[in-house]
């Protein structure tokens, strides 16, 4: 779509001249190109915002001579979506989804929508939208790194908006560059996808029915933000996913004694109404 459209599309919805629509168009590109050199945040309701972000001075390499160029400092307008838009190109039809795993439980959920992928039945946006509305559902998820690797190979272990809601999109941009991150489980098991924010609440998942493990563990490790996938806020986990796996990490045995009650109490509570939600 282009200006031309916009005018033509307003000249078909309202009984007006030409000359009117394209005054009108070119009065709103005017007003909000005005207020973004006053500086001033332009936001239209379930549309989006418009602001202006400041570029420092930098230095960059030419490609062609592989000599440092001094790049000025600029001001590069910006467009963030509203609410409305966001879930308006990000909708699918729930039905299609749910069809998919109508007869699914929380263990074989997962491997049925990458298997609906890789036969074609949903694309990755499809499929990463349903990572996003159904991640709390999935059990075993460790068991299909390599698949989910594979899936979004080409994403470069960068974070994935299409894998949050804008809640979980607003959580992850206040988030530092660098953060420690826990992962509760058993000694077998210390790899794997889905790590927490919140030490005391990973302490916890070894010891839950649902899980259950023979020798809990708690293993500690760094990352960088940019090498989380997303977080998942649905469970009040402070969930994170990252594909990273290195040896830069530590584990500590559990025993009950490094529970804390009222943790335990909640996420016990928390733990039985997810299996009678999803089995």
């Amino acid at each position: 779509m282009i200006k031309k459209d916009l005018i033509e599309s307003l000249l078909y919805e309202k009984s007006i001249s030409k000359k009117q629509a394209k005054d009108v168009i070119n009065l709103i590109f005017n007003d909000i190109t005005t207020a973004l050199k006053k500086g001033e945040r332009v936001n239209i309701r379930s549309l989006g915002s418009f602001s202006v972000k400041k570029s420092d001075a930098y230095k960059r390499r030419d490609l062609k001579t592989g000599k440092l160029i001094k790049v000025n400092p600029s001001k590069i307008p910006v467009f963030r979506m509203g609410k409305e838009m966001y879930e308006c190109i990000n909708y699918i039809t729930p039905k299609k989804i749910d069809k998919i795993i109508h007869y699914c439980n929380s263990y074989n959920r997962l491997p049925t929508l990458i298997d609906a992928y890789d036969n074609n039945k949903i694309t990755l946006k499809e499929l990463l939208i349903a990572f996003r509305d159904k991640w709390s559902s999935f059990d075993n998820i460790s068991r299909y790194m390599e698949d989910i690797e594979r899936i979004i190979f080409d994403f470069d272990y960068q974070t994935i908006d299409l894998m949050m809601n804008l809640e979980e999109q607003k959580f992850y941009k206040e988030l530092p560059d660098t953060l420690t991150i826990y992962r509760g489980c058993d000694k077998k098991n210390i790899y794997g996808l889905c790590w927490s924010l919140d030490r005391d609440i990973a302490i916890e998942f070894p010891f839950l029915k649902r899980y259950k493990a023979k020798n809990p563990v708690l293993v500690t490790t760094t990352v960088y933000k940019h090498e989380i996938l997303a977080v998942k806020l649905d469970r009040n986990e402070k969930e994170v996913i990252t594909l990273k796996q290195d040896d830069n990490i530590k584990v500590k045995p559990l025993t009950e004694s490094d529970r804390n009650p009222k943790i335990a109490e909640k996420k016990h509570i928390e733990s039985m109404e997810l299996i009678k939600k999803h089995t």
